[in-house]
């Protein structure tokens, strides 16, 4: 599979300062790279938290939920677009969200 679209992940990566974000965010790029895009099952059955809603769109969450990759399949071209790379809010850091602190 080709990845294009790369430079989006290498920005996010670049004001990342967490190194286990951004292992495992390389290892998924290594990963996708890699990997027998075979169809919508294969997706799945590898990436169980990846979102297919809204296809060729497929949103992939690392970091337990916490980022966000967006990325285009194209499976007859064997190419993946990633879009987007980003820092999703766990509930606690959601705007109106009080953290366990200020709830007790």
């Amino acid at each position: 599979m080709r990845v294009l679209g790369q430079d989006e992940v290498e920005d996010f990566l670049r004001t990342c300062n967490c190194t286990t974000q951004q292992g495992e965010i390389r290892s998924f790029i290594c990963e996708i790279k890699h990997f027998e895009w075979n169809g919508i099952r294969c997706i799945l059955r590898n990436f169980p938290s990846a979102r297919l809603e809204e296809l060729p769109m497929v949103s992939f969450f690392l970091v337990d939920g916490r980022i966000q990759i967006d990325c285009i399949v194209q499976f007859e071209t064997d190419v993946i677009f990633i879009v987007s790379c980003k820092d999703r809010p766990t509930p606690a850091q959601k705007p109106g969200n009080p953290s366990d602190r200020e709830a007790a």
